[in-house]
């Protein structure tokens, strides 16, 4: 083929217009991640110099440490992605998996504004959330092993959203081109079933809020009303309760959590230690054993349910199965990372560690899942068995026994 310089030019032109989208993606891409964490941010600074202003008024002192809130403030938003919180000398490292939430939901929004590629606005985004947290870390003299990981996990998370948030706004299903058909089924089941544990942990949470009700009461008048009315408190339980709502969904499951060494929340067993005074921490089960042992089978008649309502119902076979099996796991692996980043240390000793342990929390949902698929399996095939016999139709549909059969 004989080169032409018309030619040449025209591949010449090509490559720059296509480095100059990949470039205007990715600087795109980095504007919404600066817009994601300068919104999460602000709002955490913001929020913690407001408490301070209010309980400085309220104890009547006129001198209020804007710097000190500020920094305060860029500790506890540093803290929503695994850099350890200091107070006192007291480490605190257990993570407001609310707040996480917020700073990955704007990175989402942030994204899904953004009109260019989906892989270098991921990029971009990435890139700077991660510079703006090592920027943060080492204007506040934090340890580079603490921000260093906070950063990648900071970068990972908004580089992700920013691509999902893309990926969805062009109408692409990651999950139906990216794996097998049948393994994208049990996945996205798996993940329905998690939401449907961590639903079922979130009503046990309100359940055991009303039961435990005067605890709160109590512990939020003591605490006087410069702080109990401060809107870092708030905040702070605001944050705080996705963290509370993985224990219980480990508590629905079966294998039940900690609030301090050697403490022990369960359906089947109750050991109670020395917990701060927190109004959150007055909802946290007051009671073992009866009936509250029969928790887990709850959770499994829930995952019967949503198998039954959102499965296949044409036919149970190996492939059906290959389904349950691959909910199964993904449910387990996301208990298991949820439980991983509920865990952590809210105090000094025995409240240096709270939570639950992801192995055993994987384990006891996938058995939940595993247990409701397969029971929901069967009830599917014991349906189409039914309506396979002569007259099953028949007897499935009450209504046509008023019209007569023709023969």
């Amino acid at each position: 083929m004989t080169r032409t310089l018309r030619g040449d030019l025209a591949a010449v032109r090509a490559t720059l217009v296509n480095s100059s989208g990949g470039a205007q993606s990715f600087w795109t891409g980095a504007w919404a991640g600066v817009q994601a964490v300068g919104i999460s941010l602000g709002a955490v600074v913001v929020t913690t110099i407001a408490t301070v202003f209010a309980v400085g008024r309220s104890d009547g002192s006129t001198v209020i440490d804007w710097g000190t809130a500020s920094i305060a403030g860029m500790r506890l938003w540093m803290l929503s992605y695994g850099v350890p919180f200091e107070v006192d000398g007291v480490v605190i490292d257990l993570i407001p998996l609310g707040l996480t939430a917020l700073v990955a939901a704007a990175f989402y929004v942030c994204g899904r504004r953004t009109p260019i590629s989906a892989w270098g606005t991921g990029v971009g985004a990435g890139s700077a959330a991660a510079v703006v947290f090592v920027t943060c870390g080492v204007s506040l003299g934090v340890p580079a092993s603490s921000w260093a990981l906070g950063a990648l996990t900071l970068g990972f998370v908004g580089g992700v959203m920013a691509v999902w948030s893309a990926v969805r706004k062009a109408g692409v299903e990651f999950v139906n081109t990216a794996l097998p058909p049948v393994v994208g089924q049990g996945v996205k089941m798996g993940v329905r079933a998690f939401g449907l544990l961590y639903a079922l942990g979130f009503v046990a949470s309100v359940v055991w809020l009303v039961v435990g009700w005067d605890a709160v009461t109590h512990a939020t008048t003591t605490l006087g009303p410069g702080l109990a009315d401060s809107p870092s408190l708030i905040a702070m339980h605001v944050v705080l309760a996705p963290v509370f709502v993985v224990w219980m969904m480990a508590w629905m499951s079966g294998v039940g959590f900690s609030v301090g060494t050697g403490s022990v929340y369960s359906p089947a067993e109750l050991q109670v230690e020395p917990l701060p005074l927190f109004p959150l921490l007055g909802a946290l089960p007051s009671a073992a054993g009866g009936v509250l042992v029969y928790a887990p089978l709850v959770a499994a008649g829930a995952v019967l349910i949503l198998r039954i309502w959102t499965g296949p119902r044409s036919r149970v076979d190996t492939g059906a199965l290959m389904v349950s099996a691959s909910a199964t796991v993904t449910a387990a692996v996301l208990a298991m990372g949820a439980a991983f980043l509920a865990t952590g240390s809210i105090g000094a000793g025995h409240l240096s560690y709270a939570g639950v342990d992801g192995l055993a929390a994987g384990l006891a949902v996938g058995l939940v899942v595993a247990g409701g698929l397969l029971l929901g399996d069967a009830a599917v095939a014991i349906g189409k068995w039914v309506r396979g016999r002569p007259g099953g139709e028949l007897r499935a549909h009450p209504d046509a026994s008023a019209t007569p059969l023709q023969t």
